[in-house]
This record gives structure tokens, sequence and C-alpha cells, in this order.
């Protein structure tokens, strides 16, 4: 990798950068914001971020997190 031969990937160098304008965001477009429990929901602005409920959530918390987030039109990414 390092001499470049061709059969080996290429290396990571300067230019390989995303623009600074979506740096950090989901593919979407929308800024991530971990959601634990229902009151997480309220800070969310729904037209620039979208909620990911975090992993250690059971299934009932996120149903009402799926209820909550539909009457806020808050997009969730992992449903």
């Amino acid at each position: 990798m390092r001499i470049n031969l061709k059969y080996r990937p290429s290396k990571v160098r300067v230019g390989f950068r995303g623009p600074k304008e979506v740096r950090g965001l989901h593919s979407s477009g929308f800024e991530e914001v971990i959601v634990y429990n229902v009151n997480d929901l309220e800070g969310i602005n729904p037209e620039k971020q979208a909620a990911r409920i975090g992993s250690t959530v059971g299934t009932k918390k996120r149903i009402d997190i799926e209820k909550k987030a539909n009457e806020l039109d808050v997009r969730i990414l992992n449903l």
C-alpha cells in the first residue's frame, strides 16, 4: 500500500474529505440526535434534526417514542 501498487487500495490523502456543509450529517441530510426517552424528543427541530433511538432502549419505550415522534413530525432514522 505504501508504494502505491495498482492492486492495493489507495491511501487516504488530502482531498478525500467531504464538503464542510455536510460533514457529520446523516446521508438523508439531517443531524442525528440520540434519543433514550420520550422527553428527549422535545428539544428536536424537525426541519434540521432527526432522532436515532439508543440501542439500549427496550421495545415498550420504543413504541412510546415512535408515537410521540409521529405527533411532533420528527423523523426516526432506525425503526
